[in-house]
């Protein structure tokens, strides 16, 4: 079987839900990647081969969630005139047939496993042999979009023969706009990744104090003042960050530097993120709770529970509740603060590393990807009977 799998993030950006999906569901046949044209990423109007039956392509697209505001003003502004948008699809799917007829898929007889709904006017022009649309996060909680691309949305949702969430406030939006079923299917990990003892990261404090440790991307839902608390209220803790910043909380991040149990490590390969949290003792998901945090299921949960180590996180999502039987859900900074000591103290009510990773094992990326891909069957299966 065939695939296309529409991106909505650069192959080389943090690796998560997306490449993990699309590098397992390569396994059932040719799997075609197309992401959008993003600044720092290299650019491939030809597919370029990643793996044995996995291709990438890169397609220009409005960049409306750039990291520049001044890019997204920009975006705003050009995409505000119809033939341009007109335009940038027939450049799209000249580009689309092109690299499909290079690697011998028929676009019109391939099923369709979406997570950018800004490709909506593309699929529709394209009609594939069955369309999965995959929400990941609530795509108006990062950035005002413009009108359109909220039609282009709704036209996704027309367009899907399946459609499947991560978290049930998503289920809840999708549902207000169609009868079509919505299906839960959350992150996981790859636990496989976590089974073998890797050295401990040379960058990583080694004075035999703990180390807390948040592992993901700090941005505007990144809460700084409870780090800031954190680093202050446990001297004689390490307090690790491993992921990049965004351009907008650099300059905030800064004043948390004044504490010298503050360790802020940047981006660091996907391969080498088991060695950095089995040298942990908790790991933690500091989140303001808004509307973008609100529909998020964290993939780092996940990866800490493969670790063995305690999750502490704020209750940035209801959803989070049903998870207290293997991690700690703050409601206030106080708890918070509290709970990282618990943890830290690994005390009776901590979760032991068995446990958790037997949680870990059930949520394992390969069960989702068998999920989903029954899922595209299914999807081609409605389709052929319409």
């Amino acid at each position: 079987m065939t695939l296309l799998f529409f991106s909505d993030i650069a192959w080389e950006h943090l690796y998560q839900r997306p490449q993990h999906l699309a590098s397992r569901l390569a396994e059932r046949g040719t799997l075609l990647w197309i992401e959008p044209a993003t600044l720092g990423t290299p650019r491939r109007w030809q597919p370029e081969q990643k793996a044995k039956d996995l291709f990438l392509l890169t397609l220009p697209q409005f960049p409306h969630n750039a990291r520049s505001r001044p890019i997204r003003l920009a975006s705003r502004l050009l995409s505000s005139i119809p033939p341009l948008r007109w335009c940038l699809t027939q450049v799209q799917s000249m580009l689309l047939k092109r690299a499909c007829r290079s690697i011998g898929i028929d676009p019109g007889s391939s099923p369709a496993f979406v997570e950018n709904f800004q490709f909506a006017p593309l699929i529709a022009r394209i009609t594939p042999a069955g369309v999965v649309f995959d929400y990941i996060d609530d795509a108006f909680g990062f950035v005002d979009i413009p009108a359109y691309v909220r039609e282009d949305w709704r036209r996704m949702i027309r367009l899907a023969d399946r459609i499947t969430v991560t978290a049930g406030v998503l289920q809840r939006q999708i549902a207000q706009e169609t009868s079509t079923p919505i299906e839960i299917v959350e992150n996981g990990v790859d636990t496989a990744s976590y089974a073998t003892t890797a050295p401990r990261p040379a960058d990583l404090p080694n004075d035999g104090k703990p180390v807390v440790i948040y592992v993901g991307t700090i941005s505007h839902w990144f809460d700084l003042r409870l780090v800031d608390r954190l680093l202050q209220s446990l001297p004689d803790v390490h307090v690790v960050l491993v992921g990049p910043v965004h351009p907008d909380c650099a300059a905030r991040l800064n004043e948390s530097r004044k504490f010298t149990n503050l360790h802020e490590l940047g981006a660091r390969a996907h391969a080498d993120i088991p060695a950095y949290l089995a040298a942990a003792n908790v790991g933690i998901i500091p989140f303001l709770r808004n509307r973008l945090t609100e529909a998020v299921n964290p993939v780092k949960l996940y990866e800490y529970t493969a670790a063995g180590i305690p999750v502490v996180s704020t209750a940035f999502s209801d959803d989070l509740e049903k998870l207290r039987h293997i991690a700690f859900i703050a409601h206030t900074p106080e708890e918070f603060l509290a709970q990282v000591r618990t943890a830290l103290a690994r005390g009776a009510d901590v979760p032991d590393a068995a446990q958790l990773r037997e949680f870990a094992r059930a949520n394992d990326w390969q069960t989702r990807a068998d999920a989903m891909a029954g899922l595209i069957d299914a999807a081609m299966k409605t389709r052929r009977t319409r």
